[in-house]
């Protein structure tokens, strides 16, 4: 039986998979190559790592005020629109400007609103499949298909045309998101509100140590995220090389994404989340060490378990991991432990780390993910592959 919460039939799936796709491809966009953009500006990879961690910052702390205003006053729906159409408009003023200071307080202006919609978006989904939730991978798997389309795409355009192309695809992809996110078929909160009990797994032993786990993981990708790109405009790989690599990686996911349900019906929550930490060495070792096509695009590969497969996992471990009344908030924090600390954490130590050591770099991510692994080992979960139900 579908929560009241939400007013859902089969055929009404297509705003929860476009609204993944805008949002995956305005950050297939982001992640390659607005960096680069802010390089050939003349940028330092200081200056670049700041920025980019000023985005993550506000994942930090803002979702939660978003979710606990609409928790507090039920207007979920509102609040999510509201943060859709607001980071759209605000992303418009980089047109006018390149220079440092402007750009860093008009990102954190943009992460300010920016930061809570995945958070939204995931938390409408889960529950939206009721107790189909390893089914969530096939929806989901549609943010993969724009973040492809973003890469491949933006990376042929950039060997055209001028870096800031960037600006123009991020704010027209953001448009678009903004207008299928009015589709989603929520209807404001009627359930209850949030409560201190509701609050306790986020700080019980088990629940902080999944954070820490989480953090770790996304600290470990700061490096890769945000200097990827420019590592292999350095060693002399064309734009199309680039886009194509993380086109790959996307493929790749899609993939895990897809198989979904007979991954989580064979495997254990915690089996899954070692093995991500495991191959996340692996990757970040083999580009510390390489800088092979072949070894490049193969490292990419590893992408459907240290991002696919490790994200899919938190998101049903954390809904396990919370009551009912506290479903938006538990994916809110996860994203900020992750996505928004984490990469925060990994975004700051990679700009230090590749004006020192350059792809060297990668070698201390290897590090992050074999810590992270080792705190996983020690999570509380059960050892039963997880069970749809119609």
């Amino acid at each position: 039986m579908q929560p009241r919460f939400f007013k859902t039939t089969e055929k009404k799936t297509w705003p929860f998979s476009g609204n993944y796709f805008f949002y995956f491809l305005v950050l297939g966009i982001y992640f390659p190559f607005f960096p680069l953009y802010c390089h050939h500006i003349g940028f330092s990879e200081k200056e670049v790592g700041i920025i980019s961690a000023v985005k993550t910052f506000t994942t930090v702390f803002f979702p939660l005020g978003w979710a606990l205003l609409a928790d507090r006053f039920r207007l979920q729906r509102s609040v999510f629109l509201l943060c859709h159409c607001t980071a759209t408009l605000i992303w418009c003023a980089f047109f006018f400007t390149d220079s440092f200071v402007p750009m860093v307080l008009i990102m954190g202006a943009y992460g300010f609103f920016h930061s809570p919609v995945i958070g939204f978006t995931e938390s409408f989904t889960v529950h939206f499949l009721g107790g189909n939730k390893t089914g969530y991978g096939k929806i989901r798997a549609w943010g993969s298909v724009g973040f492809i389309l973003a890469v491949w795409s933006g990376g042929m355009l950039l060997d055209i045309w001028s870096s800031g192309m960037v600006l123009w695809l991020i704010g027209l992809g953001s448009m678009a998101g903004a207008m299928v996110a009015f589709g989603m078929p929520v209807s404001q909160n009627r359930g209850v509100r949030i409560s201190r009990k509701d609050l306790q797994p986020f700080f019980s032993g088990n629940g902080s140590l999944f954070l820490w786990v989480c953090f770790l993981m996304l600290m470990s990708h700061g490096a890769y995220y945000g200097f990827f790109s420019i590592h292999l405009a350095d060693a002399g790989f064309s734009g199309s090389f680039t886009g194509f690599a993380w086109a790959l990686a996307s493929f790749a996911e899609i993939g895990v994404m897809l198989a979904s349900r007979r991954l989580f019906s064979f495997f254990p929550l915690k089996s899954l989340i070692l093995f991500s930490f495991a191959v996340a060495v692996l990757r970040w070792t083999l580009l510390a060490f390489s800088l092979s096509a072949s070894v490049i695009l193969f490292s990419q590969l590893l992408h459907a378990v240290t991002y696919g497969v490790f994200h899919m996992t938190t998101i049903l471990y954390m809904d396990q991991l919370v009551t009912s009344g506290a479903k938006t908030m538990g994916q809110t924090v996860l994203n900020a432990s992750s996505y928004g600390l984490g990469l925060m954490a990994g975004y700051m130590v990679g700009g230090w780390g590749f004006a020192a050591m350059g792809s060297g770099m990668f070698l201390v991510s290897a590090g992050m993910a074999l810590a992270g692994g080792a705190f996983a080992a020690a999570l509380k979960a059960s050892d039963q592959p997880i069970r749809s139900r119609a």
